[in-house]
């Protein structure tokens, strides 16, 4: 998402990640769209977080059949997680 994203927006994109080990959220400056969803291969760019895709774009890719290694651990990374 774009880091100046509305706060109750990043909320909703906290929630969506919650509780799901291969899904991560992370602000990144330069993003054509306010919101973009990625899985291996696939990105989705939306408006805003309301966008009922977002929802099923996770559901259906996160750790989803085109992922080359299904199953492999999302460690190694820099900083603290936030949810």
């Amino acid at each position: 998402y774009q880091p100046d994203l509305p706060a109750e927006q990043v909320q909703q994109l906290r929630d969506l990640a919650r509780g799901k080990d291969h899904v991560l959220l992370s602000p990144f400056p330069g993003l054509k769209s306010p919101v973009v969803a990625t899985a291996w291969g696939l990105q989705l760019e939306l408006p805003d977080t309301s966008d009922s895709r977002l929802a099923a774009f996770v559901r259906n890719y996160a750790n989803g059949p085109q992922t080359p290694e299904p199953g492999a651990a999302c460690s190694g990374g820099f900083g603290q997680p936030i949810a």
